[in-house]
């Protein structure tokens, strides 16, 4: 899916979720607003292969269920001269994991 992709790898991800938390669907138009795409023709690009691969895994927009364990974090250096907790210009990781009951 994003083989020879020039759009950044958080930009499909956030697409993917955009895609699968909506009910019905989400159109190209409102991914290229919410994603602040360059023009419409990249967004349907970016949903019509989302769509393509749900097509071939039906699991692919499974909701999780039961307890959850949840974790983020921020990859990248500090910046010269820069100290604190700010993740400017980092790139974040979410991790979601579901806990097996028993």
């Amino acid at each position: 899916m994003f083989h020879d992709s020039h759009i950044p790898l958080i930009k499909w991800f956030l697409a993917i979720y955009l895609i699968c938390s909506a009910k019905k669907g989400i159109p190209a138009t409102q991914l290229k607003r919410e994603l602040a795409l360059g023009s419409y023709k990249t967004a349907w690009y970016m949903a019509h292969r989302i769509r393509l691969a749900m097509q071939e895994d039906q699991a692919f927009c499974r909701k999780f269920s039961g307890i959850l364990e949840v974790d983020e974090t921020y990859l990248g250096g500090k910046g010269q001269g820069k100290g604190g907790r700010g993740h400017a210009n980092k790139i974040p990781v979410i991790a979601i994991k579901e806990r097996l009951s028993g």
